[in-house]
């Protein structure tokens, strides 16, 4: 057979051995895949048509016609990835299935996640992720990324040998399923699998928790901050200390880890964890820190109509609030949870509440117009959280720092943490767990991991960027970080008083005086119910 495509006009032409033209497709409209070949010699193909259906031919070489498979019409059939003993391998969604061609059974053989696929869908429409059935029917994966490649066989993956338990109580798992797989396929000697949560979420975490209590559960869990802290203060984690060596715990940042450290023991690897700051323009401001009262000082000369933009979001009455006072609020003036301190409706306070309103216009901006307010002067600096750090740092280079917001402790640069690495204290297999965590926090997996958050270890190589800028850029936010503390969540609840409260005043429901009176009152009471 022989098959093009040119500018998406697919063709497929069957050819007997002296060159012939035996067959074409020309009747039949629509996309085409790459034909996979049987031990006699037929093939299969995938077509899809301009309603996006999908259904398999194959080519009856005794008739020498296309003749069409009854398929299940439900599935979504993405990419066919070869025919062993007539059985007809193809991906379905996420999930690669096994046809009995005799029977008409078919099978899961595996999900997408568990071969360590990071991208499922680049599985059938690019070349990064290549699945592939061998002439002995076993899976073969060939794998593609920042210059990295490998071939691996996954027939030992069918049915694996569960030695390490891996699970997440959080929605959102960080590419953590399919680092998972890679890990469990590097090592080699261990088998390692992620379990799913098998039905809602907060039925799964009940169950787990109720499981860990009773000495049983995963070995390994992905938890958030408030998850870890509970299964702490029962006694139910194990020291992170005592699976990895010291001379690994000093290549992570100690900041970063500082997140998970509580009565001399550290309790959990933090792997999704961002970082935010206020950024300003050097011209306006070249100090490392500020205070609000040096804010407050800075706006009264300011002459322009926008103040603080929230990179690739709106610069609305939220956002000025947020970059004045509730970004660093566990350092700021108003409170102090340890001395009680509350001082919501101190002249400093409304006189935010003012400024918010007068600057809070809701604009969108793109990243190249936030590029150019902040070179014209346009707008003082811009809100920054995430991965978008970095960026900050590539498209603007010198021109802008991190001031972080205004506080009164010196910090003003935060580390957030969406979630955690934690041991169950009744784990088994204590040599599979230090394997899996020494990998975790190795270079391959943190450029995985690093995509959405931050690093983890100290030093990142040269290496890793394409691009001399682009290293420039790493640097000078490696800087930042090692500047930045652990947010205080405590305070969360503090600034969800805020933005209720503030609600009104922004819609002129409220003066600013009668907000700050209602915020401070209710801070009172919350501060009241906590002693």
């Amino acid at each position: 057979y022989l098959y093009s495509n040119n500018n998406g006009n697919d063709k497929l032409f069957v050819l007997d051995s002296q060159g012939q033209l035996v067959a074409d497709m020309s009747e039949y409209k629509g996309q085409i895949r790459k034909p996979v070949v049987n031990e006699e010699g037929e093939f299969f193909f995938l077509k899809k048509n301009s309603a996006k259906e999908s259904e398999i031919l194959w080519f009856d070489k005794n008739k020498n016609e296309f003749r069409k498979m009854v398929t299940i019409q439900e599935e979504i059939i993405t990419k066919l990835l070869g025919v062993y003993q007539n059985f007809l391998y193809y991906q379905s969604n996420e999930k690669l299935i096994a046809w009995n061609l005799e029977s008409g059974e078919r099978k899961q053989i595996l999900s997408i996640e568990q071969i360590g696929v990071l991208d499922t869908y680049r599985i059938s429409e690019y070349d990064t992720y290549q699945l592939g059935v061998c002439s002995d029917g076993k899976l073969a994966l060939y794998y593609e990324r920042s210059g990295e490649r490998y071939l691996a066989i996954l027939s030992e993956e069918l049915t694996p040998k569960e030695q390490l338990s891996v699970t997440s109580l959080l929605e959102v798992q960080n590419d953590l399923k399919a680092v998972t797989a890679q890990i469990s396929r590097e090592l080699g000697q261990y088998q390692i699998t992620f379990k799913d949560a098998d039905g809602s979420m907060e039925d799964y975490r009940t169950r787990v928790m109720a499981d860990l209590t009773a000495g049983k559960g995963p070995d390994v869990l992905f938890v958030s901050e408030t998850d870890m802290w509970i299964l702490q203060e029962k006694g139910l984690l194990a020291d992170i200390r005592d699976y990895m060596p010291e001379e690994l715990l000093k290549q992570l940042r100690e900041n970063v880890l500082q997140i998970s450290v509580k009565d001399e023991g550290l309790w959990g690897i933090p792997i999704a964890v961002d970082a935010s700051t206020l950024f300003v323009n050097n011209k306006q401001w070249f100090k490392d820190t500020w205070t609000l009262s040096e804010l407050l000082a800075l706006i009264e000369s300011w002459n322009q109509e926008e103040l603080f933009s929230f990179f690739k979001w709106e610069g609305n009455p939220a956002t000025i609030l947020d970059a004045m006072v509730q970004g660093g609020i566990s350092d700021s003036e108003f409170i102090d949870m340890e001395k009680g301190i509350r001082d919501f409706e101190s002249p400093d306070f409304i006189k935010v509440l003012e400024l918010c309103k007068q600057y809070g216009v809701s604009n969108y901006h793109s990243n190249d117009d936030i590029e150019l307010m902040l070179q014209n002067d346009e707008i003082l600096g811009s809100i920054t959280r995430g991965p978008f750090v970095y960026s900050m740092y590539r498209n603007f280079g010198d021109n802008i720092h991190a001031v972080g917001f205004p506080n009164e402790k010196g910090a003003g640069n935060y580390l957030t943490c969406k979630g955690l690495l934690v041991v169950n204290k009744k784990c088994q297999n204590a040599e599979t767990v230090k394997a899996y965590l020494e990998l975790i926090v190795s270079e391959k997996i943190q450029n995985i991991l690093s995509k959405e958050t931050v690093y983890l270890r100290k030093e990142r190589p040269m290496d890793d960027f394409e691009h001399e800028k682009e290293y420039a850029a790493y640097q000078q936010m490696d800087a930042f970080l090692k500047r930045c503390v652990p947010y205080d969540s405590s305070y969360d609840k503090i600034n969800d008083i805020i933005k209720e409260e503030t609600f009104a005043f922004f819609n002129d429901i409220r003066t600013a005086e009668e907000t700050a009176k209602i915020i401070n009152n209710r801070v009172k009471l919350y501060l009241k119910e906590l002693e």
